[in-house]
């Protein structure tokens, strides 16, 4: 080969482009279109590259798909063919021995996964493109294309296939570039049949004057849509508008109270543009709901109704200044509404706050989320996925308030969620996030001592913490959260630092990580982890055992996860609880652990949790390495710069991050009160009394200003003579002391 580098880079440029505009040209010139040997036409006749709730796979993924069918008059088996979404790789993935006889249909699913077996489901190694990729048909010879769409197929349409209309089967066969214009969308795909119900045409999105907001008087609301001859339909409970569903839309709908209005617009053989929703929130409203069209139980546990509880407590609202309060306190932060079916949030058999012991996708349901800020600025909306989240706190008699878990698939809308949730992140895209509901030390805890010192505060202080100490931690902030315009309380919105979270904040792509959830895993492999904990059980005080366990674990993200945890009090952190650990495959970072679930933290000032040692956990490995002098010189330098003036756990640093978020949702907090504070009082009075009436004043104020009255100024030094009783922290003065 010629040695090309005198040429510039727009030379080169130029070259590639020549060559891949020959190449194009041979592929549609020099190439048949589709195989025309004497009986044998197969062909590509539909596809759908927006599969969000068409045709589900086996393993309940809603992936893209390509139908195939033999219009031929002979049986032809495909072992030896080809399908490619790339004109320069015509070979890209193979298709195994299927028969198909005259007339018959085969559906591959163009997933990614790779699956190439005569009897199971057919699944390719590469999916499509939404925005419209070259797809081809690729005869045996790997050479010869059998039918292909070029340049491309035109960008899709969520739900709705591409294909070729059949209506040309009593004319001569097609050959060559003439299927182009037999190429269409249709309305209603057919996976596996014939097509019919061509699409004619797409419906204008709908126009609404009044967006999603607080208000406090009432208004109209007026929809409109340019497309003639179309129908609106509008619900206002919370259920999806379809062509038979919902109140056709004739006249401006009155909105005086909390309303949730979803709507769609609908017209015979036009492609709807897709519901919308907007949740109008009148804070008086929040006083007096009642819950009176939902279920009266939240299912069955232990062969007892699970009772419900909706309303907000009258004890709260002695006079019009508390009145005042509540509305102050529910536009004091963003309010995050979700709007679903009703019966896919509290139905006996199928909804997911009447089985919240339930988990995994079957327990997946179709949701809308709004972000609200008050003040009349806007906010965003997202359609996704909900299923309850947790561990213990799923349990009803624990907690009748439960956590929640956020995923943005494809199949619900766009695949992730394009927001600023956390101002303080430099992330903006999410594929999940979690709510959390608050159940340690909060005031539904069976415990009266954890009720009493609620503050909603600790698990998120701790992920502050570690972040100001240099560490990817997920981000988190508040909001009020109202579930199909019930108000439900305070919730914590965070990220769950996944293989995701890791890839957008430590680099490369999510399939590059191994992801734990307290010792179980969720993305990835567990090889890696065995590994990890098999020579750190092994001993690491020999020299050498001790320098190539550096490759498996990032030593100072390490060291600064266990003096978080160990400063806080961690009394709820063991093998299964708690806790989440990546690791980056494809570099030599080693794994990484993230606080998750630190609510009980911050109790007493003396708490001493450095015995904790469980096999499977962080605690075992740091037991193990803290017997080797090399590391405890290291954890005690990272001690010494973390305690002292101005370090991240200084006294100064920690009422610092603690006021900065406590004063944030102070007056939020009343609201919370009002829904939960007197549940276990009032409701159910679960195991340990006094049951009280919890309050801002006399319960959360208090609390909050022991914390930083009491146990910041007087924890740093009292850990410090823990490490110190312990053997970690030594009386010599530590590597990079002065």
């Amino acid at each position: 080969m010629g040695d090309c580098r005198g040429h510039s880079t727009a030379e080169a440029l130029l070259v590639m482009l020549l060559v891949m505009a020959v190449t194009i040209l041979s592929i549609q010139y020099l190439r048949p279109g589709p195989n025309t040997q004497r009986g044998v036409v197969v062909c590509i006749t539909e596809i759908m590259a927006e599969n969000n709730s068409t045709l589900a796979d086996e393993n309940g993924d809603f992936s893209d798909w390509i139908e195939l069918c033999n219009l031929g008059d002979q049986t032809v088996n495909l072992e030896g063919w080809f399908l490619t979404d790339d004109f320069v790789q015509l070979k890209r993935w193979q298709i195994p021995s299927v028969d198909l006889v005259p007339g018959e249909f085969i559906v591959i699913f163009a997933s990614g996964k790779n699956r190439a077996f005569s009897h199971g489901e057919l699944h390719t190694n590469f999916s499509l493109s939404n925005k419209g990729e070259y797809l081809a048909l690729v005869n045996p010879d790997g050479q010869t294309i059998a039918q292909h769409y070029l340049p491309k197929f035109p960008k899709q349409k969520v739900d709705v296939s591409y294909g070729i209309d059949q209506s040309w089967e009593s004319e001569p066969l097609p050959t060559g570039p003439s299927w182009r214009r037999h190429q269409t969308f249709f309305h209603s795909p057919t996976p596996g049949k014939r097509n019919h119900d061509r699409l004619q045409g797409e419906i204008t999105e709908v126009k609404i004057d009044v967006h999603r907001g607080i208000f406090t008087t009432p208004f109209e609301v007026n929809l409109s849509c340019p497309t003639p001859d179309v129908q609106i339909r509008y619900t206002l409970d919370g259920s999806m508008p379809t062509e038979t569903r919902g109140k056709v839309y004739s006249e401006p709908i009155p909105i005086s109270v909390t309303t949730i209005l979803k709507f769609n617009v609908f017209r015979s053989g036009f492609l709807s543009p897709g519901s919308q929703t907007h949740t109008f929130l009148f804070p008086d409203s929040v006083l007096s709901q009642n819950g009176n069209h939902f279920p009266d139980h939240w299912g069955v546990r232990n062969g007892a109704l699970v009772q419900t509880h909706y309303g907000l407590s009258k004890a709260y609202f002695e006079n019009v200044d508390s009145e005042i309060q509540l509305r102050e306190s529910l536009e004091s932060l963003p309010s995050l509404s979700i709007v679903m079916d009703a019966a896919d949030l509290f139905d006996a058999q199928v909804g997911i706050y009447s089985n919240p012991l339930e988990t995994g996708i079957g327990w997946e349901r179709p949701a809308s989320i709004e972000w609200i800020h008050s003040g009349g600025h806007r906010g965003f909306q997202s359609d996704c996925g909900i299923r309850i989240q947790g561990g213990w706190s799923r349990r009803p008699e624990e907690s009748p308030k439960h956590s929640f878990r956020l995923v943005f698939k494809k199949r619900y809308g766009d695949p992730s969620l394009e927001a600023r949730v956390f101002p303080d992140a430099k992330v903006a895209v999410f594929e999940t996030l979690v709510l959390r509901a608050g159940t340690n030390n909060s005031w539904l805890h069976p415990s009266h001592e954890e009720r009493s010192q609620a503050q909603y505060l600790r698990d998120q202080w701790m992920r502050d913490t570690l972040r100001d100490m240099g560490y990817a931690s997920p981000h988190g902030r508040f909001v009020h959260l109202y579930l199909n315009g019930l108000y439900w309380g305070l919730y914590n919105p965070c990220e769950r630092p996944d293989a995701s979270f890791s890839a957008s904040y430590l680099g490369g792509s999510p399939e590059d990580y191994d992801a734990l959830n307290s010792g179980k895993i969720i993305n990835g492999y567990r090889s890696a982890w065995a590994e990890m904990m098999d020579v750190a059980n092994a001993g690491l005080t020999d020299s050498d055992a001790y320098h190539a366990f550096r490759r498996l674990l990032d030593f100072p993200a390490f060291i600064d996860y266990m003096i978080v945890n160990y400063f806080g009090g961690n009394s709820d952190w063991d093998a299964i609880s708690n806790w989440y650990a990546v690791n980056p495959r494809h570099s030599k970072g080693g794994f990484k652990f993230f606080i998750w679930d630190a609510e009980r933290t911050l109790e007493k000032v003396d708490v001493n949790v450095l015995d904790m040692n469980h096999d499977q956990s962080p605690t075992r490995l740091f037991h193990q390495l803290i017997a080797n002098p090399e590391f405890r010189r290291q954890f005690a330098d990272h001690v010494q710069r973390h305690f002292k003036k101005g370090g991240a756990l200084s006294p100064e640093s920690n009422i610092g991050r603690w006021r900065y978020r406590s004063e944030r949702i102070e007056s939020a907090v009343f609201a919370e009160a009002a829904r939960w504070g007197d549940y276990r009082k009032n409701i159910h009075s679960y195991k340990e009394g006094p049951f009280e009436r919890y309050t801002v004043t006399d319960h959360w104020s208090v609390e909050n200003q022991r914390i930083m009255e009491e146990y910041f100024p007087n924890r740093t030094e009292t850990v410090l003579k823990q490490f110190q009783v312990a053997g970690f922290f030594p009386e010599i003065p530590p590597l990079g002391s002065n």
